[in-house]
């Protein structure tokens, strides 16, 4: 196939031989003109000049200005080169250029490439004068090439950044479109619109050939050159908690390059004061910008246990006081108490109060429903927030039922209740019940003096000139708290069954026949309170509260409902205060505790701890709780019951070892509510009824006064090591085991009334040690322990003339594996075995001590929980040489 020449002029015309200086074309007619273009040929075959009566550029190089070479050149391209159709290895290329200097010598011309390439599309002619001053020009060129089309990208691109995102002028990619294809359309690439960020970004271009789409990639990086610039100043930042980081924002910082950057912020400080540190910011491209600054580092803690302390209903108005733990932060300087309508807010300011306030008393508190917040200040930067407690208005019902029948009762009696609620409120409930019953009273109240004994069938005293006591409304303090706290709260009147003998079962059934009564109310509702508890009470989460002959009916409700069943009604727990124990009640399958008056003269054998120890079944899963209430008499938890039981019946205490009437209701706001939150929810129990840390501040703070509580808990799940009852105890474990008994100078077992002061009808072994270091080890052999979280042993101090001058035993408490290896934890570093208590009728009660299984891991590391191999106790250490004392219950426990 023949072609034509490979170089054509754009816009040719004849020449004029007398000019001269003709350029000729290689393998055509010189004269021809078809080879005689001004700017083209294919050989270039005399120094390049001005061509066929071409006029010379004009010289606008300047050559009148100072400075500018006589000789300086001029120089003129051809508009465009068009190759026609080439080979892809190539073609041969030669131009020549319009030519003219200032002083009008020849300049040599040198123009370039001399072979056209794929790819290649532009030309460069260089004129160049004898005084070596030079001209540039340049030139299109175009052409097809044989064999396919092929779209080829210009280099790689490498700028730098001009910001966040830079643009870049790409090169289109040359099309080398096919000598045979049809139309060419221009490339288009997908970059982006925005402009690169710093990197690499590829680009892809595409282009149509004669209908065929052809690509070809580049890539685009944008460098960043450029370090950040940190600003710092002096900053103060707020922990609002002892765990939480010092979080702040970090210094500013810009760059050219980046929108932000991260800083960090180094040595972060983990302690108040003020502390040298420095901020470092890096882009990236690896480039560094630092700065230096004083951070100081407050600690504005928020008060921790907020929580409805008390509350009281006064004039149709809920006075609601707010109780709470102060903030440990070294930093606050104020608290401000905040309300809210809802648990979102909006929050407003109800009084600030200096750090060291633990209560504060919103009387008449608006609407049905409040929300508070304590927010930790100091200098007015707020530090730490409490989470939310809810509030409810306390409504006020009663009832007196009269003539009714109350299974076992042999008389027609009263169904009298003092009711508190929780206000209505949109979707909050139904509410757990609480139910209290009192103790043995007098029922009828003279206009002066105690309350007097009157055989009543009903609950009214109807004798002349008496009043009747209103031993129901002796818990309306303990209601009207439980209520704000969102219980529904009933207080039982027992008067028709007090100033009898016994009459113990009685009240348990009476119980129940309420019970049966509130499944009406709590259901479709009817007389007397028609739908206002219709759906508003949850009877399957029902808490029995009982005082003196009161608190042992309640610790036989248990099995009188499980013998009885009421429909709809379940047991949550039973707590008890200061139980008689007549008829010895053992309470199993729900949650237990028991009060134990210090100074009561009314049971004063703390009767109560016999029901504790008789639900030690490991097979019952549910917790047992009991304390020792040091310094609290017998009458003052019921608020009517206005005499000390230690002047009307025997001084068991002298005034100065009372803690008072006040002192005793506080406590137990405190504690009842935190144990009927928990078994009604149910949750876990506070830290210190599972005698795992001190009484909370808060509740010495309400008493007013340091209380002295001594508890026993028994977890839900347990493993008994030793409960001393077997036959050959204590020589003999509840596992099968040998005990140890070395160093000892006494060492029996009791189960029973075996000592004086011993009330107790748990099995336990009496230590005493005095002229050696004595040890007591419980072998286990084999025993897996991983699955516990505690040991958990009670104790108890021998009113022993060995123990005088002691105030509490110490020792140490050691964990054997089958290795050998052994770990040991000093007993005051988990809990107290404190000696003795102010009472004339002192008895010896045991107390417990759980030592975390994660502190003798810290002592031994090494120690092998799951191949446990004994227990032991190591006595005569320094300041507890001697001494003498019960020990009992020792369990793996695992909460």
């Amino acid at each position: 196939m023949t072609r034509e020449p490979a170089a054509t002029p754009r816009d040719g015309f004849e020449c004029a031989p007398e000019r001269g200086g003709v350029a000729a074309a290689t393998g055509a007619n010189a004269t021809s003109p078809a080879a005689c273009a001004w700017w083209v040929v294919l050989a270039l075959a005399a120094p390049a000049a001005l061509a066929c009566g071409e006029p010379a550029p004009t010289l606008d190089a300047g050559c009148a200005e100072p400075g500018t070479a006589p000789d300086q050149p001029v120089v003129a391209c051809p508009a465009e080169v068009d190759l026609g159709c080439i080979d892809p290895a190539g073609a041969p290329l030669d131009v020549s250029a319009s030519v003219s200097s200032c002083d009008g010598t020849a300049p040599a011309v040198a123009c370039t490439p001399g072979t056209v390439t794929a790819g290649v599309s532009e030309g460069t002619c260089t004129a160049t004068a004898p005084s070596g001053a030079t001209a540039r020009c340049t030139f299109p060129i175009r052409y097809r090439v044989e064999g396919p089309s092929t779209l080829l990208c210009p280099d790689d691109v490498s700028v730098v950044c001009t910001g966040p995102r830079t643009d870049v002028a790409l090169d289109p990619p040359s099309v080398m479109a096919s000598c045979d294809a049809g139309a060419v359309a221009d490339p288009t690439n997908d970059g982006p619109a925005d402009g690169f960020a710093v990197g690499t970004t590829p680009v892809t271009w595409e282009g149509t050939v004669g209908g065929e789409t052809l690509s070809c990639d580049v890539s685009v990086t944008v460098r960043d050159e450029t370090a950040p610039t940190v600003e710092c100043a002096p900053t103060t930042v707020v922990r609002t908690a002892p765990d939480a980081p010092a979080s702040f924002e970090p210094p500013p910082v810009s760059d050219d390059c980046a929108g932000s950057l991260a800083v960090e912020v180094t040595p972060m400080p983990t302690e108040r004061g003020t502390h040298a540190v420095t901020a470092t910011a890096t882009d990236d491209g690896g480039n560094t910008g630092r700065c230096d600054f004083e951070l100081t580092v407050l600690d504005v803690f928020a008060p921790t246990g907020l929580r409805v302390v008390s509350a009281a209903r006064a004039g149709g108005a809920t006075d609601v006081t707010l109780g709470w733990t102060p903030s440990a932060g070294a930093d606050v300087t104020d608290v401000r108490l905040e309300r809210a309508p809802a648990e979102t807010g909006p929050w407003t300011a109800l009084d600030t109060l200096a750090p060291g306030v633990t209560t504060y008393t919103d009387a008449a508190m608006p609407g049905p429903l409040a929300f508070y917040r304590l927010v930790a200040l100091s200098d007015g930067v707020e530090g730490g927030v409490t989470a939310p407690v809810r509030a409810f208005a306390v409504e006020a019902e009663r009832y007196h039922l009269e003539d009714r029948s109350v299974p076992s009762v042999p008389f027609a009696t009263s169904l009298y209740g003092v009711v508190r609620y929780p206000a209505d409120a949109a979707g909050v409930g139904p509410h757990p019940l609480v139910v209290f019953l009192h103790g043995n009273h007098g029922n009828c109240r003279p206009a002066s003096g105690d309350d007097e004994c009157a055989t009543l069938q009903g609950h009214a005293c109807t004798e002349p000139g008496y009043t009747t006591t209103p031993n129901a409304e002796g818990y309306l303090y303990l209601q009207e708290t439980l209520a704000a706290q969102g219980f529904v709260t009933v207080s039982l009147s027992a008067n028709a069954l007090n100033c009898r003998e016994d009459y113990i079962p009685e009240r348990t059934q009476l119980i129940l026949e309420h019970l049966r009564r509130w499944t009406t109310w709590a259901g479709s509702g009817g007389t007397p309170f028609g739908r206002t508890f219709a759906g508003r009470v949850d009877l399957s989460r029902t808490a029995l509260v009982g005082h003196s002959r009161g608190g042992e009916a309640v610790a036989s409700a248990p099995a009188a409902l499980a013998a009885t069943p009421v429909a709809g009604v379940s047991l949550a727990s039973v707590f008890a205060i200061g139980p008689t124990d007549y008829h010895e009640p053992r309470p199993s399958g729900v949650p237990f505790a028991v009060l134990l008056p210090g100074c009561d003269a009314d049971v004063r054998t703390l009767e109560g701890l016999r029901q504790y120890d008789r639900g030690l079944d490991p097979s019952d899963p549910n917790a047992r709780a009991q304390v020792l209430y040091v310094g609290a008499n017998h009458n003052f938890f019921n608020a009517e019951w206005r005499f000390d039981d230690n002047e009307q019946i025997v001084r068991v205490c002298d005034g100065a070892d009372l803690v008072g009437g006040a002192a005793q209701r506080g406590m137990l706001e405190v504690v009842l509510s935190d144990w009927v939150r928990a078994t009604t929810a149910p949750a876990r129990l506070p830290a210190y009824v599972r005698a795992e840390a001190d009484t909370p501040a808060l509740v010495d703070a309400w008493a007013d006064r340091d209380l002295d509580l001594r508890w026993s808990y028994a977890a839900a799940e347990r493993l008994a090591v030793d409960d001393f009852t077997d036959a050959a105890a204590p020589d003999v474990n509840r596992l099968g085991e040998p005990n140890v008994f070395e160093g000892m100078i006494a060492s029996v077992t009791c189960t029973g009334r075996c000592a004086r002061n011993w009330s107790h009808l748990t099995g336990a072994a009496r230590p005493a040690w005095q002229t050696a270091p004595g040890r007591v080890a419980w072998t286990t052999v084999d025993v897996d322990a991983s699955a516990y979280d505690v040991l958990s042993m009670r104790f108890a101090s021998r009113i022993a003339t060995i123990n005088d001058g002691l105030s509490e035993h110490d020792f140490r408490v050691r964990l054997v594996d089958t290795a050998g290896t052994a770990a040991d934890v000093l007993l005051s570093s988990a809990g107290r075995l404190p000696h003795r208590y102010p009472s004339r009728a002192e008895q010896e009660v045991l107390n417990t001590v759980r030592v975390p299984l994660g502190s003798f891991l810290v002592d031994a590391p090494g120690l092998d929980l799951e191949h446990l191999a004994a227990v032991e106790l190591l006595f005569g250490t320094p300041g507890n040489d001697e001494g003498s004392i019960w020990v009992a219950d020792v369990d793996l426990a695992a909460d």
